[in-house]
């Protein structure tokens, strides 16, 4: 038997822990972007599928991975809500999964495929020992709540959907990914016959507990905790100094500060208190702590500022208090509804790729809104709830009078922009970001 509890043991949570290592990792993803080009999956979705890509280097999983419409919230909530119990066909993902992620969620890890009842009981009853681990698992009521991870044995699959189907057996969500000749394709073909049950899955033969781990290391698994130091952009060097590089300073996009307010406000609503800080990922997939301002919540509604810092690029938004109001929507069924409000431009031109009527909140920003509030917000959503979110910024009607927008044809504040995150100084990016 192998179970392990593991608990928070300090805040070393990033899989990469060096500047390189980041690089690298940062980089492998653009070029999966690239090669993938367009696909079907979610802004959700896609981040898991192109880890199981970077895990493999095999572009067939673009297409060969499925989704249950609710695995991405039922996965997340259960993280979230900590203390879940992480049930495996074999010891492999246990040993794969990242041991700070599952301290920092208090998740505990359990295989059983080599205890010696399991082998005893597979041999008496001529199953496998796949199966007898299964239904182990489901004797110590260790299914019930959990995710189950599976890349190895088709038969432990099986047994899983009839512990469901006959036993009763509820899981949170299911990741079924076993590789194989024998039963691999029909074991999965199966689980994806589970309407109630949230799954993950692989059609055909490929698979292996190596992307079970891929596809449990996503970027957002950390959202909504502290992990990382505040982002701190390196101090530009003063006249004088032994080495010039002036006006180097990077800073953040009015989209990114836009969503680390919304994600705060959101766990404001979730933890009945808006954090000073928090952890947000951006659309390049970078996770940067930003400090928050002005937090409030009383339960059903709730509030958070994040102060925008250019770096050293001439941005009219440099300072903006980019405001996120979250509102708690009874009923709504998971929905997330974003809004613009004062200070935020509205398109009153076509061709911009907005909405003519609408906040000048571009596409990426829009999605990096969602995805942050969606992951901050799982307990919400999974409960049946929804969230309406309304980005503001005090003052952004007159920071639009030195933009280029009323040229554009957007009106009474300025646009919420990033297409990484990122502003690097007096570049055509940081210019784009300053219209």
């Amino acid at each position: 038997m192998s179970t392990a509890t593991l608990h928070p043991q300090g805040n070393t949570v990033t899989e990469q822990l060096t500047a390189a290592g980041r690089a690298i990792e940062h980089d492998s993803f653009a070029i999966i972007d690239q090669e993938a080009g367009p696909h079907a999956y979610t802004a959700e979705q896609w981040p898991l599928v192109r880890r199981m890509i970077h895990a493999n280097a095999d572009f067939e999983f673009n297409g060969l991975t499925r989704f249950h419409p609710r695995a991405m919230q039922a996965g997340l909530a259960r993280i979230l809500a900590g203390n879940t119990p992480v049930v495996a066909d074999v010891e492999m993902i246990c040993v794969g999964l990242s041991k700070p992620r599952l301290a920092h969620f208090g998740i505990s890890t359990h295989q059983f495929i080599s205890d010696p009842d399991v082998i005893a009981a597979a041999q008496a009853e001529d199953t496998t020992r796949a199966v007898q681990a299964m239904r182990k698992a489901h004797r110590l009521g260790l299914l019930d709540g959990a995710i189950v991870g599976i890349g190895n044995a088709p038969t432990a699959l099986i047994e899983v959907v009839r512990l469901i189907r006959e036993e009763g057996a509820r899981p949170a969500l299911i990741v079924g990914m076993p590789v194989g000749f024998v039963s691999a394709a029909e074991s999965k073909d199966l689980l994806m016959t589970l309407d109630d049950t949230p799954w993950v899955a692989i059609a055909g033969r490929k698979g292996g507990s190596t992307l079970v781990v891929a596809e449990a290391k996503p970027p957002t698994m950390s959202m909504g905790h502290a992990q990382t130091p505040p982002a701190a952009p390196v101090e530009k060097v003063r006249k004088g100094d032994a080495k010039r590089d002036r006006g180097n300073r990077t800073g953040f996009s009015t989209g990114a500060n836009s969503a680390a307010a919304a994600a705060a406000a959101t766990l404001g609503l979730v933890h009945g208190e808006v954090p000073p800080q928090v952890e947000c990922v951006l659309p390049n997939t970078q996770r940067v702590r930003f400090n928050i301002t002005e937090g409030w919540t009383d339960g059903q509604q709730a509030r958070a500022v994040s102060i925008k810092d250019a770096g050293d690029d001439p941005d009219a938004t440099n300072g903006a208090h980019l405001t996120a109001l979250v509102e708690r929507l009874p009923g709504a069924a998971g929905q997330i509804v974003l809004r613009g409000g004062p200070g935020v431009g509205t398109v009153t031109k076509a061709g911009l790729g907005l909405e003519v009527g609408g906040p000048a909140i571009n596409p990426v920003p829009q999605r990096n809104i969602t995805d942050n509030v969606r992951v901050a917000g799982a307990p919400i959503l999974a409960a049946g709830d929804g969230l309406a979110v309304t980005i503001s910024v005090p003052g952004g009607e007159e920071m639009a009078k030195k933009t280029l927008n009323a040229r554009l044809g957007i009106l009474g504040g300025i646009s919420i922009l990033g297409t990484t995150g990122i502003v690097r100084p007096y570049s055509t990016a940081a210019f784009r970001a300053s219209v």
